[in-house]
């Protein structure tokens, strides 16, 4: 079952060891093959289990990770539209880069992620340290307010239009 308790979703994760993963993401699947919701990822404290493991599923990229640490992130966008199983119903702007390198116990010469794709892996990630889309949840000023990022530019002359789709 998908867990809808914010408060549960920050309690800390634990790192898991490669043994106790192989069972995590067996359950991950099939909750998420089963969610009437329908999503593209999950992690383990999304089903009630406080480890490190998500699993990622899109018609592009299938990716098991245990233990994921996003090391470098670049060209940070707005991402219209996230979503969480865990806050169903609910679609927000946050605030997400466009290409991330991770590392993990499953990759550990690393991955390099753009776009769509690394917007899943980062809220998947975020989920692992306690981080909720709403945490990341920005308003899109108009275009000669400040900008969304803390620049101090207006927003047209910094991140207008810059939006990852």
């Amino acid at each position: 079952m998908i867990i809808t308790d914010l408060d549960f979703l920050r309690k800390p994760c634990r790192e898991a060891s490669i043994l106790e993963a192989g069972d995590i993401i067996q359950k991950l699947e099939e909750e998420l093959h089963n969610s009437l919701i329908g999503g593209v990822g999950l992690s383990a404290n999304q089903i009630g289990i406080l480890k490190k493991v998500c699993i990622i599923r899109t018609p592009k990229l299938s990716l098991d990770l245990v233990n994921p640490i996003i090391l470098e992130q670049y060209d940070l966008c707005s991402f219209g539209g996230d979503g969480c199983l865990s806050i169903p119903g609910v679609y927000i702007t946050t605030q997400r880069y466009n290409e991330i390198f991770l590392k993990d116990i499953m990759h550990p010469n690393g991955i390099i992620a753009v776009g769509l794709e690394a917007v899943i892996i980062e809220h998947e990630c975020d989920h692992l340290n306690n981080i909720l889309m709403i945490d990341r949840q920005i308003k899109i000023p108009k275009q000669n307010d400040k900008c969304w990022c803390g620049s101090e530019k207006k927003y047209k002359k910094c991140h207008f239009g810059k939006e990852i789709k």
